[in-house]
């Protein structure tokens, strides 16, 4: 008498290894799966365009920082203070998880506008190339969010390219090199 186990190994042994699909069914299939690859490569793309593009914003960024350590102003890790208005009450729903932080970037905006004319040719360029590469960085992340706006990666690329805007003006709004 042969086992039960013995049985069941020898009918799944005699199982066919693959099966493939009914040729009416494979198109489908097969257009499912493209799609999907696709739509992977372009979200990497994207996500990848805009880090790369955060990155050369950081790098600029850090070549530009001051390097003095007895600079009486603020370390960049310290939090940012942009408006003495008191925060809108919690009721109120943000119509985007960006607001504050584009609200916080226009206020620094509109401070480093008003010094740009006391800031020496060669800063002001520097500055003017790392807010441009950062800018592009925050286009590409927010294109990237209205492909796939659950992503949570593509949530911190953005928080992270709005911090890296917000320190750099910091830092341009509180630049000592004024013209010569």
């Amino acid at each position: 008498m042969t086992e039960p186990q013995d049985d069941l190994d020898r009918l799944v042994a005699g199982l066919p290894r693959s099966i493939e699909p009914a040729e009416e069914l494979w198109g489908g299939i097969e257009a499912r799966i493209q799609s999907r690859e696709h739509a992977r490569a372009r979200r990497r793309r994207v996500a990848l365009g805009g880090a790369a593009t955060l990155a050369a914003a950081v790098a600029l960024a850090i070549v530009v920082a001051p390097a003095a350590s007895d600079d009486p102003r603020p370390a960049v890790d310290e939090p940012i203070t942009i408006s003495s208005r008191p925060a809108s009450p919690p009721t109120e729903p943000a119509t985007s998880p960006f607001d504050d932080l584009e609200e916080a970037a226009a206020e620094l905006t509109l401070a480093f506008v008003q010094r740009r004319g006391l800031l020496a040719q060669e800063l002001l360029a520097v500055y003017d190339e790392n807010l441009g590469v950062i800018d592009d960085a925050i286009r590409r992340s927010r294109a990237a969010l209205a492909v796939e706006p659950d992503d949570p990666h593509l949530h911190d690329v953005l928080v992270q390219a709005y911090r890296h805007k917000l320190t750099v003006l910091r830092r341009a709004t509180a630049e000592d090199q004024v013209r010569p």
